[in-house]
């Protein structure tokens, strides 16, 4: 977390982002590292419950980020490695979001708040 907050990016310094940085319980970040460089993270926070109940033991993604949009989507890849180790649920509006997940085999489950419910397994 302290890794993250060195870059002083002004777009990281927004109020979601510094309070979960902050936040000791339920929250995993997983980070792609290349060297000392950091190319990209995701931010999950544990859920209390399954809103359409086919996990144990669900993780939301609260935030994807890539400091260098420019080169790659770098959170792909962590995407791909956090699938095989999480129950993951992933809400969005947004068309290219929705795609890539499908690509990743990530389902579409319904609607939650205009955006769509996607979930591994």
């Amino acid at each position: 977390r302290s890794e993250i907050l060195k870059k002083n990016r002004k777009d990281l310094y927004n109020m979601d982002i510094l309070s979960w940085l902050y936040r000791t319980i339920d929250v995993k970040i997983y980070i792609l590292k290349d060297g000392e460089f950091i190319k990209s993270f995701i931010l999950m926070t544990r859920l209390n419950f399954d809103p359409k109940g086919q996990h144990i033991n669900p993780y939301e993604i609260e935030y994807m980020y890539n400091f260098y949009p420019e080169e790659e989507n770098y959170y792909i890849y962590l995407l791909v490695h956090i699938k095989e180790k999480e129950e993951i649920t992933y809400v969005t509006k947004k068309k290219e979001e929705i795609k890539l997940f499908r690509l990743l085999g990530f389902r579409n489950r319904g609607e939650i708040m205009d955006g769509k419910v996607m979930m591994f397994p």
